[in-house]
């Protein structure tokens, strides 16, 4: 479309040269202030399929992009500070979850995170896929699969490893000051050893 208005803006003064020498300076101007206009100058349509693309993501609890986020922000504010404030409780989830010790325990914090979302909240939908959907991702983690599977466990494994680093260390007597006579019998000793 810009080439269009670029090429009819020329040809209408085709017939004067002065007008079009003129006319040729206002079209790089023309072009390079378009070029400024981030989304401003989108068409309907690429904001419709931008709108739809977002949407879509916000209902399957997916993370946006951060040129997403910026339309977001510019087309929607209202919008964008209930998806910082969903991420937000997926960050949060998700941070716990980093420090469980059990499967159990990381049920509980899913569990939770998920029922502390108020059914007054007019984007509930939202926010229960997306911690839904970081639950998940969590889910099939290498982390969450060693994780023993109640905190009994946790305990036992625990005090298995306390057990053998006891194990692992020996006291060592303080050094004797030994006389030379008994150096070389140490000696003698581990020569033949």
């Amino acid at each position: 479309m810009k080439d269009v208005l670029i090429c009819n803006y020329a040809k209408t003064n085709e017939t004067d040269k002065t007008t079009n020498a003129m006319g040729k300076g206002q079209i790089a101007n023309y072009v390079l202030e378009t070029m400024k206009m981030p989304e401003s100058d989108m068409q309907e349509e690429e904001k419709q399929k931008m709108d739809e693309k977002i949407q879509a993501k916000l209902k399957a609890g997916r993370k946006l992009t951060k040129e997403e986020e910026d339309y977001l922000k510019q087309t929607n504010p209202q919008l964008y500070q209930q998806y910082k404030r969903i991420r937000a409780m997926v960050n949060a989830m998700e941070e716990k979850l980093k420090n469980a010790t059990s499967k159990e325990e990381a049920n509980d914090i899913i569990y939770f995170s998920i029922s502390g979302v108020s059914k007054n909240d007019p984007y509930k939908e939202y926010a229960i896929t997306a911690l839904q959907r970081s639950a998940s991702e969590y889910k099939k983690t290498s982390g969450y699969n060693r994780l023993p599977q109640t905190a009994e466990d946790a305990k036992k494994k625990n005090n298995k490893k306390d057990l053998s680093i006891s194990r692992a260390i020996i006291p060592v007597p303080p050094t004797q000051n030994f006389n030379s006579s008994q150096q070389d019998k140490s000696r003698k000793y581990l020569k033949h050893a």
